[in-house]
């Protein structure tokens, strides 16, 4: 079995080697669950709000702040599993922990609205939390299996700007109403993203830790110092301000502004031939978080409304970033998508626990709005124009090496360990590489991996990537199939 980014899972079953789509989920069908999934995961945030956090904060206002550390702490829990043990992500064992999750937890929170228990309350939003987290693994898995990225972000744009379309014409909730839709929809959207998610977790489980492919395949991986965790940090931190700033942005004109905003970038990313595409989402994003920023000392309608639709357009546009990315991390690699995903997603729970906390004293005016929204455009347009101009979102996943089969690596079945070892030599000198790089680059060359590299010579995991990076700057090759490619070749392709 291996992955092709164009076309999913693959099993190479006929006598000519040609091959068939693994599973009985077609195309289409994988299409149609993904979008009915994204679409309602998209009213689990709304029924949140608008329902039992407008209860709860009557009795227990701290609940939404300590619910959104556990979620950073839940997503970095998975974040390390998914690095480390990936076995842990077997499907049927996700699914029923969502369904268990989501059926006591509602028990839970209906119990705790009616006594006001804040113990049970917390209880409950935790319980959700670890739900929520769940499909939030389930629906990565399940846009993996998506055939094109225009299908993704036709995916995730499409059905999030019909939410916000449907919004317009739903009433707020009661917290009893709110607590049962918000579990239902977590319970409807395990269902429906279970078999689309099947093919890829079952991959990934069974495949080896990514802790470990990491080592060997440096450049098939996000750096943790990518500019993709910082912008993703700051846009989030802007929804938490939007979301406790002078209310939470879900009235009539905000969510019809925001479903007409999302049905034209669904429209145009189908219809537009640009290669870049992520970066113009990224600047479209920046351009709504300003100008909800530069609106926010407005008192007026439309002041007020720009303050409360801006943000919360950024921050849309900016999720359907952040799901095209991973998309095309996993189509890329898909052992990297889940450690990805999980790092995103507690980068994002972050930030709105720092947007809260900020919001909340610019209600309390112990900071002035016109001052706090002088200084953060001047922060915003700082970290646009220094520490972001040359990051291209685009050349960041374009960068990543494919990682796609769990095979072992071999080397030709006619060469010997001694014309592999003398061949490494030759090249090492050839290229600079020092005594012990040579050394390492005759292992890698003979299929080893970074573990064995790094149990070998008793040195750490960063001396061990670093010196696996150095060999792969030297002789110009990105992965660990390609050095041993070039190795076979002796190097001609370089020389």
């Amino acid at each position: 079995m291996r992955y092709n980014p164009h076309q999913g899972f693959l099993l190479f079953d006929h006598a000519d080697g040609s091959n068939v789509r693994r599973g009985s989920i077609l195309p289409v069908q994988s299409t149609l669950l993904c979008f009915a999934a994204f679409f309602l995961r998209s009213f689990e945030t709304w029924a949140v709000n608008s329902g039992y956090y407008r209860e709860v904060g009557l009795f227990f206002p701290e609940a939404r702040e300590i619910a959104t550390f556990f979620a950073v702490l839940f997503y970095l829990l998975l974040a390390l599993l998914a690095q480390r043990r990936p076995g842990a992500f077997n499907i049927r064992v996700i699914a029923s922990t969502c369904l268990a999750c989501s059926f006591f937890g509602c028990l839970i929170l209906e119990l705790a609205l009616q006594t006001q228990s804040s113990f049970e309350t917390l209880l409950a939003m935790v319980v959700r939390l670890l739900a929520n987290g769940l499909v939030t693994v389930l629906l990565g898995a399940a846009l993996c299996s998506l055939r094109n990225a225009t299908a993704a972000v036709v995916v995730v744009a499409g059905s999030s700007a019909l939410s916000f379309l449907v919004r317009v014409f739903l009433p707020d909730l009661d917290g009893q109403t709110g607590a049962i839709v918000t579990f239902g929809i977590l319970i409807a959207a395990t269902c429906l993203s279970y078999l689309p998610a099947k093919d890829c977790l079952d991959t990934i489980s069974k495949g080896d830790a990514p802790i470990d492919l990491e080592l060997s395949n440096p450049n098939s991986f996000i750096s943790w110092r990518s500019g993709l965790y910082v912008g993703l940090l700051l846009f989030s931190a802007i929804l938490g301000i939007s979301l406790t700033f002078s209310g939470e942005g879900d009235g009539f004109a905000s969510n019809l502004l925001s479903a007409v905003f999302g049905l034209a970038i669904t429209v145009w990313f189908a219809r537009a031939k640009t290669k870049s595409k992520e970066d113009s989402l990224f600047s479209l994003a920046a351009v709504s978080a300003v100008a909800g920023l530069a609106f926010m000392p407005v008192d007026s309608f439309w002041g007020n409304l720009a303050t409360q639709a801006m943000p919360s357009m950024a921050v849309s546009i900016f999720i359907v970033l952040i799901w095209f990315l991973i998309f095309l991390v996993g189509s890329r690699s898909i052992y990297a998508m889940l450690p990805t995903l999980c790092v995103l997603w507690a980068i994002q729970s972050f930030g709105v626990l720092l947007g809260a906390v900020m919001g909340h004293r610019l209600n309390a005016e112990s900071i002035a709005v016109s001052e706090f929204s002088a200084v953060a455009l001047v922060v915003l347009f700082a970290w646009l124009w220094i520490g972001f101009r040359k990051f291209s979102f685009h050349n960041a996943v374009e960068s990543l090496t494919v990682l796609a089969s769990e095979e072992p690596l071999e080397v030709e079945q006619g060469a010997s360990g001694a014309s592999i070892e003398k061949t490494c030599e030759e090249l090492g000198s050839r290229y600079g590489l020092t005594k012990r790089e040579i050394e390492i680059f005759d292992l890698l060359a003979h299929g080893r991996n970074g573990r064995y590299i790094q149990e070998k010579y008793v040195i750490s995991r960063n001396t061990a990537k670093t010196h696996i990076r150095n060999i792969y700057a030297k002789l110009d090759v990105h992965s660990h199939q390609e050095l041993i490619d070039f190795v076979e070749n002796r190097g001609k392709s370089k020389a």
